[in-house]
């Protein structure tokens, strides 16, 4: 970003305006270096232009894995990811507060449990889901 700015360009978003933090490759060739194959984007946007353009496969997410292998990590299909993404702007986001607390939604874990998802945020909520948890795990 620096040579680029020393060049005399810009360094705001160029669709919002915002700081820009990324130096997006318009053909999606990294190694085209061209100044015309470049534009600088905020991260929101450098992210939203890969949703729109389908373009996520091996787009680097967070914490440097692409969308394939936060799928796999995380259970869900391609297609999950990129509606999380849309919905959250980026991974650092993401989860439910049962993801965050207990690695899984709360519909996985009453799938789980036997008993339905706003069953499992009543436990939670009454301080149950865990003890219930280990429970489960030492069962099977």
């Amino acid at each position: 970003m620096k040579f680029y700015k020393s060049l005399g360009r810009s360094t705001n978003c160029k669709h919002c305006g915002k700081k820009g933090r990324v130096l997006h490759h318009k053909n999606g060739n990294k190694s085209d270096q061209r100044l015309e194959n470049l534009v600088v984007l905020c991260g929101s946007c450098h992210t939203n232009w890969h949703y729109k353009n389908g373009d996520f496969s091996n787009y680097t997410i967070h914490r440097g894995k692409s969308v394939k292998e936060w799928a796999k990590i995380k259970g869900m299909s391609y297609n999950g990811i990129l509606m999380r993404l849309k919905k959250h702007g980026s991974v650092g986001k993401w989860g439910t507060k049962f993801e965050r607390l207990y690695g899984e939604t709360a519909q996985k874990l009453g799938d789980k449990l036997g008993c339905s998802r706003e069953w499992v945020r009543q436990l939670h909520e009454a301080g149950k889901l865990k003890s219930l948890l280990a429970i489960d795990k030492r069962g099977k």
